[in-house]
């Protein structure tokens, strides 16, 4: 959906930037993202109905930013998704409030999604120090991102919500309003790898990201938020016979992941969010069901083409190294051949 009135134009990149109650990023983020080494660009700012003077202060002090004001907190997905709809770009990137970029960031991210016609996304490296770092992360096959797996540093599975490009004319809208925020960068990376697209990094202009900066650091709400929609992402992306084969899996990870958060963060673990995301997925299995339907339908790969770019394993660290030998072993009989099996 295009607001109307606005044509998009096709060498055009429109930069989204999504804002609740971060005043105190948006200086950084503005003062860098509007010094750029090209001009053929915008700026749009969603606020999600901040109470922290946000819009004042962009209003006051950056007049060729355009400010979208939502009348309540719609979360990552809608918020973003608003402003796609304002955006007139073919290429929109997405860029985090708490972040920092370099002169060149624009420039970086649309050449590299221009270099080849199958590019639906282009990610970025995450600035540390002087340098550009990336995890080298990849989507195992129940959905959480492990990392230490792809061999170089330009092999994505998809790129991170925080600074990221697409092709609108691939994408028109890039995330399902049902996730408000968590995992909906792995729905936008998993649309493309099934619509036939690919996906890489650039590593010319590394972001500075603050990192959480407005949801805080782990609490009941990113679990919530984070296992109700990891499981939507299976159930709706996965072919029904590949979605047979891992169901064991499935349940495993459903017992080993809340057991796993209590070992490394005790009373801190939250299983009631574990339980409420489990039964929240339960009671909305028919509309899960009907996304699922409209997503198949743009399917342009087999499963087999994605697990090219996935890990089996279930756990990044020391704790899940015999639950990652019992994964391997499990993939292979099951017939699902992962990047790190080839």
């Amino acid at each position: 959906m295009q607001e109307e009135g606005i044509k998009m134009e096709r060498d055009f990149v429109s930069v989204i930037i999504l804002n609740y109650n971060g005043r105190k990023f948006l200086k950084d983020c503005l003062d860098t993202i509007s010094n750029q080494s090209v001009d053929n660009y915008e700026i749009i700012l969603v606020d999600n109905n901040s109470t922290d003077g946000s819009v004042e202060f962009v209003k006051a002090n950056y007049p060729h930013v355009k400010v979208i004001e939502c009348k309540e907190n719609y979360g990552f997905a809608k918020g973003n998704n608003i402003g796609v709809t304002y955006a007139k770009g073919r290429y929109i990137i997405l860029l985090n409030n708490d972040t920092k970029v370099k002169p060149n960031y624009v420039e970086a991210l649309y050449k590299t999604i221009k270099q080849r016609e199958d590019y639906g996304l282009v990610g970025t490296t995450t600035l540390i120090g002087d340098k550009g770092f990336t995890s080298r992360s990849t989507l195992n096959v129940i959905g959480y991102w492990i990392p230490k797996v792809f061999k170089k540093d330009i092999e994505i599975f998809g790129g991170p919500g925080y600074s990221l490009i697409f092709d609108r004319k691939k994408v028109p809208i890039p995330f399902d309003d049902d996730y408000f925020i968590y995992n909906e960068d792995v729905y936008l990376a998993w649309l493309i790898r099934l619509k036939g697209y690919n996906a890489t990094h650039t590593l010319e202009s590394p972001v500075w990201h603050y990192g959480s900066g407005t949801m805080g650091s782990r609490s009941k709400f990113m679990i919530f938020h984070g296992e109700k929609n990891r499981l939507m992402n299976l159930l709706i992306f996965y072919e029904g016979r590949t979605f047979i084969k891992l169901f064991p899996l499935f349940l495993l990870s459903m017992v080993f992941v809340p057991i796993r958060a209590f070992i490394l963060y005790g009373s801190n673990c939250y299983l009631d969010a574990y339980v409420k995301a489990y039964w929240w997925v339960l009671r909305n299995f028919g509309i899960i069901m009907d996304k699922r339907k409209k997503i198949q339908t743009q399917r342009k790969v087999r499963d087999e083409e994605i697990f090219k770019y996935m890990s089996y394993k279930l756990s990044g660290d020391n704790i899940g190294k015999f639950i990652n030998l019992f994964a391997k072993l499990y993939c292979k009989i099951v017939g699902v051949r992962t990047y790190d099996m080839q």
